[in-house]
């Protein structure tokens, strides 16, 4: 019996060392071993930082008027605004024509609409593109070491379910061995 529970235990053992090696082959080696080798975060850093850099500048800096209305009010308000246009224009041009109102109305709908969309648009293509490289080349300049504390700071817990669910799955395949060979 005490074979039995040292074998589970073994093979729980097993099961949380490869994880744990998982996770640390996040961060190590550092350079590359055996000519390929090499940590994940480490050997992808200028890959994250601009997937970074991209998200920082086009999603969070470059929101636009866009992001000031809230969702599904856009055609509302460019709606709100092409009625009010039109029925001035409309008035002031002596325009009696229904057919002629829509027209007018679309076409200030779509030019309203081309402006919102204008307004989410940068401004000055080079200073974005400067910023995200300047971004880039800032994340790319962080030590390893640095970029691992904070990694393994923020995913603490989640790296030590990680783990234990090894050992968990290495028992469960312990005990589905000994199942298999009694």
């Amino acid at each position: 019996m005490i074979n039995l529970i040292i074998s589970v235990l073994i093979t729980g053992f097993i099961g949380w060392f490869t994880n744990k090696l998982a996770i640390l082959m996040l961060f190590h080696p550092k350079k590359p071993w055996l000519w390929f080798i090499q940590g994940l975060l480490i050997k992808r850093k200028k890959e994250l930082a601009v997937s970074l850099s991209d998200v920082i500048v086009d999603r969070l800096l470059n929101t636009g008027l866009e992001s000031l209305l809230p969702e599904g009010k856009i055609k509302e308000f460019t709606d709100k605004i092409a009625d009010e246009i039109t029925n001035s224009m409309a008035k002031e041009a002596q325009v009696y024509n229904v057919q002629e109102i829509a027209n007018i109305k679309k076409l200030v709908h779509d030019y309203v609409l081309s402006l919102i969309h204008k307004a989410g648009a940068p401004n000055n293509l080079e200073a974005l593109e400067s910023l995200k490289q300047t971004v880039v080349l800032n994340i790319v300049a962080i030590p390893d070491d640095e970029i691992k504390d904070v990694v393994t700071t923020i995913a603490h817990r989640e790296f030590a379910g990680i783990e234990a669910i090894g050992f968990i799955l290495g028992c469960v395949i312990g005990l589905m061995n000994i199942w298999i060979l009694t």
